[in-house]
């Protein structure tokens, strides 16, 4: 075998070994490559859903699908403190101790599936709203990051809004009758809340914040008045505050 084969064997190993390179930057199909993962699923009311994915070349992705400000498929890169500052809060935060799942049996609430490889061994956890205060600063973390810095779009997505409130809304001046946004007490444990009110057709439409602090919730007004429905509400020794939303309240992302 003479040296001009040689060097053709080596050219074509070192193109194809870097075609490979960049088909891993490219997708996000090959799971060995993703260290960190957080997928939030849609829900009832007016949730976002949405991808996000941290691969182990510090590249970080963001899917949008609905309700979201960025739809398709986007990446950027993380700068050093910012991906070894999220790893080790997931250290930290003892993620590969926490149970696999945290339920409630109520469709309001999104479904958050979140993943952490530590490099020896990959953990996934699903939940939805009573999870550990430690899950939720995390997906807080990761989200924040996903909402900074230049994005560079890898492929576009239809626009799609569900459930929109401009569908189902009724008005008085600029305040909306048949919702109210609310503030619960730490711990407070939502679901149950919401069966107990089922009655009312009470529905969790959103988060506003994305600490969890602010909630949009609607209801049924041919069951109850909106005076006697904010009364109810604001007797509620789990809620903090208590206002009816309007025209000019916050999206969710």
């Amino acid at each position: 075998m003479n040296s001009k084969f040689y060097i053709i064997i080596l050219l074509v190993g070192m193109i194809a070994c870097k075609v490979k390179k960049e088909t891993l930057v490219e997708t996000t199909s090959n799971k060995s490559d993703v260290k960190i993962f957080l997928s939030k699923d849609k829900c009832e009311g007016l949730c976002s859903r949405y991808n996000i994915y941290v691969l182990n070349n510090k590249a970080i992705r963001f899917e949008g699908f609905e309700n979201v400000n960025r739809y398709g498929l986007y990446e950027r890169m993380l700068t050093k403190d910012e991906f070894t500052t999220l790893v080790a809060a997931y250290d930290a935060s003892g993620f590969m101790n926490m149970k696999n799942q945290y339920s409630v049996d109520i469709s309001d609430f999104p479904m958050v599936t979140m993943s952490y490889s530590n490099g020896k061994t990959t953990k996934r956890i699903e939940g939805r709203t009573e999870r550990p205060e430690e899950l939720v600063n995390l997906q807080n973390q990761l989200e924040k990051l996903a909402y900074t810095g230049e994005w560079k779009m890898l492929k576009e997505y239809p626009k799609m809004e569900t459930n929109d409130v401009t569908n189902n809304r009724y008005l008085k001046g600029d305040t909306i009758q048949n919702q109210f946004i609310i503030e619960p007490q730490e711990n407070f444990a939502m679901g149950p809340w919401l069966r107990a009110n089922q009655k009312y057709g009470l529905n969790l439409m959103k988060k506003l914040t994305q600490d969890g602090k602010l909630w949009l919730v609607s209801y049924n007004m041919e069951t109850i008045s909106p005076e006697r429905m904010f009364a109810i509400l604001k007797s509620e020794e789990g809620l903090k505050t208590v206002q009816f939303n309007s025209l000019v309240s916050p999206r969710d992302h």
